[in-house]
């Protein structure tokens, strides 16, 4: 066997293994196996009645290794028309916004 093709399987397993037994796991890693890891992201948005508003598919699945409180709800309420309220949850932190009519 090719000393090139060795060295492959050995760095494919070296990197891998390093990026598990570190203290911050690999959110942020090339691989996205491990994304799951970390804080979920509650997205809730709701009428000037209070009633919820349905989400759109891309506001549900959301990445946890990004800061969602920064950017989602000013571009939610863009996006939801009929919202009033848009309060983003990402673990300790959480947003509230009131949408401008």
């Amino acid at each position: 066997m090719p000393l090139w093709v060795v060295l492959v399987v050995v760095l494919q397993v070296t990197v891998p293994l390093v990026a598990l037994v570190r203290p911050d796991h690999p959110n942020r890693f090339g691989f996205q196996m491990f994304t799951a890891q970390g804080h979920s992201v509650d997205v809730r948005a709701v009428d000037d009645e209070g009633r919820p508003i349905v989400l759109p598919p891309t506001a549900r699945d959301l990445r946890p290794e990004a800061d969602w409180t920064r950017i989602l709800p000013a571009r939610l309420c863009a996006a939801l028309p009929e919202a009033h309220t848009v309060t983003v949850r990402q673990g300790a932190r959480e947003v509230t916004v009131q949408c401008p009519q």
